[in-house]
């Protein structure tokens, strides 16, 4: 009896793991974190996962939009362990472009060949 139990608990966790651990959606979005984000509040930064080659996107051309038609530049531009970009925003320059109580962001870029790319995520803005 226990061992049918084990069986049924690691089957249980092995048919959970792939929903629970997938981090996007598809090709066109982005996680952010944090996804709350707070005005008003200094010291900290937005950051953004993509799936987006990191070694294949021009980097001067990376910004975020969110509500209005401003874009913001990232201050740091890096690769994550799977050689996908990661961009920091500051929490200064994020303030300008998100309004409560939800924005959509939209990551906008261009690859070396001259094609682009738009990411998008929403995020709970308080």
């Amino acid at each position: 009896m226990l061992r049918k139990s084990i069986i049924v608990l690691v089957l249980g966790l092995l048919l959970a793991a792939p929903a629970s651990a997938r981090k996007y959606k598809g090709d066109d979005t982005m996680l952010v974190s944090p996804y709350v984000f707070f005005t008003g509040i200094t010291g900290i930064s937005l950051t953004i996962h993509t799936e987006v080659d990191f070694s294949e996107v021009v980097r001067e051309s990376v910004v975020l939009t969110g509500a209005g038609t401003e874009a913001i530049e990232p201050y740091l531009l890096k690769r994550d362990n799977r050689g996908n970009l990661v961009a920091k925003f500051t929490a200064d320059d994020v303030s300008t472009i998100v309004e409560a109580p939800r924005t959509t962001l939209t990551l906008h870029g261009t690859y070396g060949d001259g094609g682009t790319f738009e990411l998008t995520a929403s995020i709970r803005v308080w």
